[in-house]
């Protein structure tokens, strides 16, 4: 009991003890506190605790830095006096100053650039002090940090410059090609084998839908099994009027709706094919937004509004499935990859934009896909091996 008591005293630091306890002054850490360099002190901030002494123990030397940067005057890019240097201004040699020098005393002053950005460091020329001049094991370590510098990670080969290198990684350019070609190659196959993976799986089903608009109501829904045989596959009353882009483009229009069922008509037999099963989607945010759209209005037309429908409508039956993108994969796959974005840029589907034929289109993709991972000539064109699939 006695050395747990001593333990939590000593756990609780004053000003004093705390300066002391990091290698501070007292001075110095009443202005390190009033700026903000040392923080977590208790509620009426006279103590700290021992984790917060010893982290600003650990940065003794950035707060020192820090107070000495708070203390000095800022100036613009070329208006400081000509006695305030850089570290690298003072490490220049000319007639009037045949040894290199290094900084003798405190920062005493800042310039800032670039927006504000960026700063340096100024210190007094009349406080410098000569550099002193490295030892040969110095300059020895020196010279092979610059070799390592230049020198490819790769394959090991040594460039003129380190500017000839990528910045990251520090590879020449024949090995950042070969990189990017092995991995264009590695996330060929992987989306190949997930396209293996959801044709095997007996749970797979194919989902699409048409809409009013981009964020509008379904005017047809469509699913497939993994072999294309139809599950589900009707126009969709959306009691809502069709946007003329959306119409031109699926072609459906309010002619083709009359007699159609309303979402609520069928939601019951929809749940119960996606329920449990691999819901493949080309552009999967999309379709489950039209969804979820549709769930939170059929809801909220029960009765009174509840606080929130989609977590107690929604959500329920989203996790009832297992949802994945097969527009990504597909991306994957075919490797167009975008530099800008660092990543793989979208491709179009191909179906016709009905539902059912994309459903279609979308199982043709993977059929694509997975026939990458099959030997040559060991089947049919455009069907892979499929250990799950039978006929």
């Amino acid at each position: 009991m006695v050395g747990k008591t001593r333990s939590t005293e000593r756990a609780d630091y004053g000003p004093g003890q705390a300066a002391a306890r990091a290698g501070l002054s007292l001075g110095e850490w009443r202005r390190a506190v009033r700026s903000g360099l040392i923080r977590h002190a208790d509620v009426d901030g006279t103590r700290w605790s021992a984790a917060a002494v010893e982290r600003a123990r650990a940065s003794r030397a950035s707060i020192r830095t820090g107070l000495q940067v708070l203390a000095a005057p800022e100036y613009r890019w070329g208006q400081a006096p000509a006695h305030l240097l850089t570290r690298a201004q003072l490490a220049e040699t000319g007639p009037d100053r045949p040894v290199p020098l290094r900084p003798g005393g405190p920062i005493r002053g800042v310039v800032r650039f670039r927006r504000d950005r960026d700063r340096l460091y100024l210190y007094d020329v009349r406080e410098a002090v000569p550099k002193r001049e490295p030892t040969a094991a110095q300059k020895a370590a020196a010279e092979r940090r610059r070799l390592a510098a230049r020198t490819c990670a790769g394959c090991g080969k040594v460039a003129g410059d380190r500017s000839e290198l990528s910045r990251t990684k520090r590879l020449c350019p024949t090995c950042v090609a070969q990189s990017w070609t092995r991995k264009f190659a590695a996330d060929r196959q992987d989306a190949a084998a997930w396209a293996r993976e959801v044709l095997d799986d007996p749970a797979t089903v194919f989902l699409d839908t048409e809409t009013t608009d981009l964020c509008g109501y379904l005017v047809e829904i469509s699913v497939t099994d993994r072999r294309g045989r139809v599950l589900l596959d009707t126009v969709v009353d959306p009691r809502a009027e069709i946007d003329p882009g959306a119409q031109a483009v699926h072609g459906i229009g309010a002619a083709d709706l009359v007699g159609a069922p309303v979402y609520a008509d069928l939601a019951a037999r929809l749940w119960e094919v996606l329920r449990g099963r691999r819901v493949v989607i080309y552009n999967a945010e999309f379709d489950t937004a039209v969804l979820r759209r549709e769930v939170v209005r059929a809801a909220a037309e029960l009765g009174p509004r509840p606080r929130d429908l989609v977590e107690r409508y929604w959500l329920p039956l989203e996790r009832s499935a297992r949802w994945e993108c097969a527009m990504e994969w597909y991306a994957q796959w075919y490797g167009e990859w975008d530099h800008y974005h660092r990543d793989y840029t979208w491709q179009p589907l191909g179906g016709g934009h009905r539902a059912l034929g994309d459903c279609r289109a979308v199982r043709e993709r993977l059929v694509e896909m997975a026939a990458a991972l099959s030997p040559a000539g060991s089947a049919d064109q455009g069907q892979p091996v499929l250990a799950g699939l039978d006929a």
